[in-house]
């Protein structure tokens, strides 16, 4: 392990990632304003692409600890949204399970590099979680 990272255990019944390592947890981190602004971009277009497939979606006001990234229609999924150069799924479906542990984690995440160059958007899940999210999605669209 390297400076600054520790073991955090997060490991419950039938949940796919029982410990991972986290670089700066449990200490505080500020985000820069730029990276806010990006964020929040992200949430916007992330928000935007679920309302076009016919998911009913907006950004939630204020994103942060327990709260989800975007207000949506779909129930029993917590969506975590990643827009970033290098995002971790394993960090964002991490704090998914956190923020909502009766929930079933979806990270929607889009790399964007220099210039503003960016790779489509992806949904990434447990596999365990596959049928459980496509009925609930089904159900939203209804």
């Amino acid at each position: 392990m390297g400076k600054g990272e520790q073991i955090e255990n997060i490991y419950t019944p039938g949940d796919a990632i029982s410990i991972g390592i986290a670089q700066g947890m449990g200490r505080s981190r500020r985000m820069g304003r730029s990276q806010r602004q990006k964020g929040q971009r992200g949430e916007r277009e992330a928000a935007h692409l679920l309302s076009t497939l016919g998911l009913p979606a907006q950004r939630a006001g204020y994103s942060g600890h327990s709260v989800e990234d975007i207000e949506h229609s779909v129930e029993g999924i917590h969506l975590e949204v990643k827009y970033q150069a290098r995002p971790s799924i394993r960090l964002a479906i991490m704090q998914a399970l956190k923020d909502a542990p009766n929930h079933r984690p979806v990270v929607m995440s889009r790399v964007v590099v220099a210039h503003g160059q960016r790779e489509p958007w992806l949904l990434t899940m447990r596999a365990e979680d596959v049928w459980h999210v496509v009925d609930a999605l089904m159900r939203a669209r209804q």
